[in-house]
């Protein structure tokens, strides 16, 4: 992922995503997250490695270190329709950056709208151990369009509702769009252009 913020000073930053997961049983997926980031403190602050989250933007911010916050994930299938794909996701956040630990818990959802479009949304609530209330709400809202069997690509926006401090909640909307292609079938291309 690359960050950059208008200046002056213009500040730019990369940084990776790393992620694993593995599917337990057919319902049941496992996995972990992390990202590392090149640059000095102000341009880390970027977190340049949340845009290397392709497609899952979710994330409870750190402190800027050089390695992200790691995370461990489990994700369930409730339902799996015609109409409409119902999971629950649980996520710890493990305080490496300096910060409270925290938990995040999702009910990401999948609504097809015919055979090449579908709907991906959920809402997800992240809460840190030190306050044990909810940090906000973050509901993503991506649509996907699959143009040829190995083509898809889409608008991606979303809102996130965070409280900073005691008394103060900050809104922020996110623009972006996403294209994947599958190159191999065990391989996908996903890139993404976002402007939180």
């Amino acid at each position: 992922g690359i960050g950059h913020a208008p200046g002056p000073p213009d500040v730019g930053a990369a940084g990776i995503n790393l992620e694993a997961a593995v599917g337990v049983t057919d319902r049941v997926e496992l996995g972990v997250r992390t990202g590392l980031r090149v640059g000095d403190l102000g341009d880390r602050a970027l977190e340049p490695d949340n845009y290397g989250r392709l497609f899952y933007r979710q994330y409870v911010n750190g402190r800027a270190d050089v390695i992200a916050n790691p995370e461990l994930r489990v994700r369930g299938a409730l339902l799996r329709g015609p109409v409409v794909e119902l999971g629950l996701e649980g996520r710890l956040f493990v305080p490496v950056e300096g910060n409270e630990a925290a938990i995040e818990f999702g009910v990401p959802i999948a609504l097809p709208l015919g055979d090449r479009v579908r709907l991906d949304t959920g809402v997800y609530i992240p809460i840190l151990f030190d306050y044990a209330t909810p940090l906000g709400l973050i509901v993503p809202v991506d649509l996907w369009g699959q143009l040829t069997p190995r083509l898809w690509l889409g608008p991606m926006t979303g809102f996130e509702v965070a409280r900073v401090g005691n008394d103060t909640t900050v809104t922020e909307v996110s623009m972006g769009f996403g294209v994947g292609y599958q190159i191999l079938r065990t391989l996908d291309f996903k890139s993404m252009f976002l402007f939180p």
